[in-house]
């Protein structure tokens, strides 16, 4: 989380953060190339080189260090 944000804010990017990794997973499943953007141009990566906020966090939800 970024800080700085407010509380609902906070909730947003959380959301935001929770949505994107279904979205890969979604992809790992399906054996689809997710398309991301690299410096400003769209790029194919295998799903399965990319890890997800979901993956960071230990089993409290806190970032992994």
């Amino acid at each position: 989380m970024r800080k700085g944000l407010s509380k609902h804010g906070q909730q947003i990017e959380r959301a935001l953060q929770e949505a994107v990794a279904d979205a890969i997973e979604e992809h790992r499943r399906a054996g689809k190339l997710i398309v991301v953007a690299r410096d400003g141009k769209p790029v194919k990566v295998d799903p399965k080189t990319v890890r997800t906020v979901r993956e960071e966090r230990d089993e409290y939800g806190h970032d992994k260090a």
